[in-house]
């Protein structure tokens, strides 16, 4: 077993919930109103959630291929990273848990204190809630991987200096697989899983004798430092047990959880929002699960199969967080942002190859790569056309396609991938990154911008924007005759709901003058009010003050983007009030001279609305987004203000 390896897992994960922990309290100082907290804590926990959950996922992620390299054995099941999302390591609720801060700082300007201690105390809070929650999330999917691992016998903690005397103190045990494991509060240990002829690669004595005498005492305190010096040892000198705690076991309202915060007063008492749900609810955790298994590896295992932690059904993907970056969803160029392991094997297959194991994975000109094909596991495919454009298929543990990259350049509206992209899959096009849904659609899409004309593709967008507006004339219809069906009559004027017939256009996600592509992966059916400035003839759906502002239009913000690239704080609208929300001034005071502009758009997509079938076409035609989501960040700094643009018709 290679401590290396574990210390570089270890300090992968202790990176990505720093990050996740700035970015959050980054949001929580831009977003919460002193003078407001209840009114502005909705908006912030919607952000943390977005944040938080990324990171969840990034750690949870990276279990099965820090696993694959440290073990030789194949796992009977493989983790499930999404089903440790979104929850916290209690089991209850994530939004309960990040609008707690809000209670504290409430709590001390009730008893006198000022609003500017309050907030910062409650900022303390919050960056120990996120870091324990996104490191509890790597931890529990390590457990739940190294259960699944016949040949794993136990584990042991791996503790990078400099560490506290706690974690030090528990370093160089060995734990069965089925042992929680004890943390405090923003813990960065890891996991390092053990066979049967492992030794543990750390001991308390090897790491305390590594520090320097001042750091030792530092950390354990003068007495007990000069004590363990003079041969004393080190479990006896320091006792973990009321400092430490096991993730994954349900909370007692009476003392201290596992999350780091104590569990009084409610927090569904001073916030109402849809995210923000009971507290009082929770989930079976894995550690909890493990724990009651009394050992019976194969009924834990079967357990954690019926709780969606394992599955047979390998997943890589997994979103990053880049260092130094205030964007949770940035990733470095060149670098798969789904996570797959380094070590690919590389495949060039080139377009006019006469080799007869390339000619039979080429596809047909205009269709997709690997389609009725076996492809090679951890494997990336290179398939060069013959002049010179070409795209990268990377698979995933099972040969399974997991992410597509290429460039734009000399395609002119004919690559397959982009005109048909697949469902639940990354794209990274040029240097920007879509995701996809189940049903093909593209739900996000995220990069920096460039101010670099790509070609624009009218006749897609026009095929695009009648989609949508097709798709609300067939729901009409069927809210029509799902009523006819059930009353045995037809519905008085007024008595079924009725969406307006309006216009829709093929609204690129990422325009076409920062380089974005013009084909349906970058596009969405977009209401025309949202996709172009109208002010004069908006929908009467919309709140007139925002009209010709940048909360009135997608377009508006676009139009943003563009003028501070150009000019900067001398763009004539930079000051405007209904473009500067307050907090553009100090973000460009950054870089003023060479503004950088970062941009996550996100469709929300309504389960409910049906994908439904054209009678004229057969064609099968899934739901247009309900609404747009973008945060933008100016020099690596988020603008405070979140915007969302309705995309639904209004009824009739």
């Amino acid at each position: 077993m290679s401590l290396d390896l574990a210390l570089e897992h270890q300090a992968e994960q202790a990176r990505v919930a720093a990050n996740a922990a700035r970015s959050v309290v980054d949001s929580w100082r831009d977003t919460i109103d002193p003078d407001n907290i209840r009114e502005s804590l909705r908006t912030f926990v919607d952000e943390a959630i977005d944040v938080v959950t990324a990171a969840q996922f990034a750690t949870a992620g990276r279990t099965e291929s820090y696993l694959d390299r440290v073990l030789p054995s194949e796992p009977s099941a493989r983790v499930n990273p999404r089903a440790l999302v979104g929850v916290a390591s209690d089991g209850r609720d994530l939004s309960t848990l990040l609008a707690r801060p809000a209670i504290t700082a409430l709590g001390l300007i009730a008893n006198g204190a000022s609003a500017e201690r309050a907030m910062a105390a409650a900022a303390v809070s919050l960056e120990r809630i996120v870091h324990t929650q996104v490191a509890d999330a790597g931890r529990a999917a390590d457990l739940v991987g190294i259960t699944a691992h016949p040949g794993v016998v136990g584990y042991t903690r791996v503790v990078k200096l400099p560490a506290c005397a706690d974690c030090i103190a528990l370093a160089g045990q060995v734990l069965s697989w089925a042992e929680g494991f004890a943390r405090h509060p923003q813990c960065d240990c890891a996991v390092m899983p053990l066979t049967a002829d492992d030794p543990p690669p750390q001991s308390p004595r090897e790491l305390f004798e590594r520090m320097s005498p001042d750091e030792q005492a530092r950390r354990f305190g003068a007495a007990r430092a000069e004590a363990i010096r003079q041969g004393a040892d080190i479990g006896q000198v320091i006792s973990t047990r009321r400092r430490m705690s096991v993730a994954g076991r349900r909370p007692d309202a009476a003392e201290t959880t596992t999350n780091g915060e104590n569990s009084e007063p409610r927090t569904e008492d001073i916030v109402d929002g849809d995210r923000v749900r009971s507290s009082r609810s929770g989930r079976a955790m894995p550690e909890q699960i493990i724990a009651e298994s009394n050992g019976d590896r194969e009924a834990v295992i079967q357990s954690l199969t019926d709780s969606e932690y394992l599955t047979l059904a390998e997943s890589q993907e997994t979103p990053t967080l880049e260092s130094g970056s205030s964007n949770p969803t940035s990733s470095a160029s060149g670098q798969s942002v789904t996570g797959v392991k380094p070590d690919l094997v590389e495949v060039n297959i080139r377009r006019d190859s006469e080799n007869p194991k390339d000619r039979a994975l080429l596809p047909e000109e205009g269709k997709r790569f690997g389609n009725d094909v076996t492809l090679e596991p951890n494997t990336r495919y290179r398939l060069t056309e013959t002049d010179g454009r070409w795209t990268d298929y990377i698979t995933g543990g099972d040969g399974k396609i997991i992410e597509v990259r290429a460039e734009s350049k000399g395609w002119n509206s004919r690559h397959p991938e982009f005109l048909n992209p697949r469902r639940e899959m990354t794209y990274v096009v040029d240097h920007y990154t879509y995701r996809t849904d189940g049903q093909g659609r593209t739900i996000s899409a995220e990069g920096r911008i460039t101010h670099k004309t790509n070609e624009r593709n009218d006749s897609r967008q026009r095929e695009v924007g009648a989609r949508g507006k097709r798709y609300f004339q067939l729901l009409n219809k069927k809210i029509r005759d799902d009523f006819i069906k059930t009353e045995h009559r037809k519905p008085e004027p007024g008595e079924v709901p009725q969406y307006q017939d309006i216009q829709y256009d093929g609204g690129h996600l990422i325009g076409s003058q920062y380089y974005g592509i013009g084909d349906p992966l970058n596009m969405v059916p977009m209401r025309y009010d949202v996709n172009q400035n109208r002010t004069a003839t908006a929908l009467l759906d919309k709140d007139p003050r925002t009209l010709g502002g940048i909360e009135g239009a997608f377009y508006n913000v676009e139009r943003a983007w563009r003028g501070i690239l150009k000019h900067g704080a001398k763009w004539h609208l930079f000051n405007n009030s209904k473009f500067n929300d307050g907090s553009w001034n100090r973000a460009l005071a950054r870089n003023p001279k060479n503004p950088q502009i970062d941009i996550e758009i996100k469709n929300i997509y309504d389960p409910n609305l049906p994908e439904l079938r054209d009678p004229n076409t057969g064609e099968m035609i899934p739901s247009p987004p309900v609404a747009v989501k973008v945060k933008w960040y100016l020099n690596g700094k988020r603008i405070k203000k979140v915007l969302h643009y309705n995309n639904l018709p209004p009824f009739e």
